[in-house]
């Protein structure tokens, strides 16, 4: 009984030794929405609306129609998070009028070409321009 008390003992000092030469790793969800998205007018060929998402959660829109731009920081939670899709809620501070809001999203990407599109509250359908 005492030998099994001490082995126990030791491989609990063991076990907080090792404990501490084990990193602790923990990570957020990667932002897939990061870069420039636009929105492109077919008839025109030119962009109405730009959105700028940046790695640190800030954020630029242009609305080319109504000259407005509106900066401010964002944040996403995900519904739905692999690669190629996603989903979920992207929050603004300043939302696209200067008030705070908060949208849903669809993110599609290719496995071969990246990002493709960006769908805000299933209205603006946002190209992918650039990281």
């Amino acid at each position: 009984m005492a030998l099994c008390v001490l082995v126990l003992c030791a491989s609990c000092d063991m076990m907080g030794k090792l404990s501490g030469l084990i990193p602790k790793i923990s990570t957020d969800p990667p932002n897939l929405l990061v870069g420039t998205w636009k929105v492109i007018d077919t008839n025109t060929n030119t962009y109405s609306k730009q959105l700028v998402l940046d790695t640190t959660g800030k954020y630029s829109y242009t609305d080319t129609t109504a000259s407005t731009t509106v900066e401010g920081s964002y944040s996403v939670s995900y519904d739905h998070l692999d690669l190629l899709q996603a989903s979920g809620e992207i929050t603004f501070s300043k939302g696209f009028d200067g008030h705070e809001s908060a949208k849903t999203f669809s993110f599609v990407a290719d496995k071969d070409d990246g990002p493709q599109s960006l769908k805000i509250n299933n209205e603006d359908a946002f190209v992918f321009i650039s990281r």
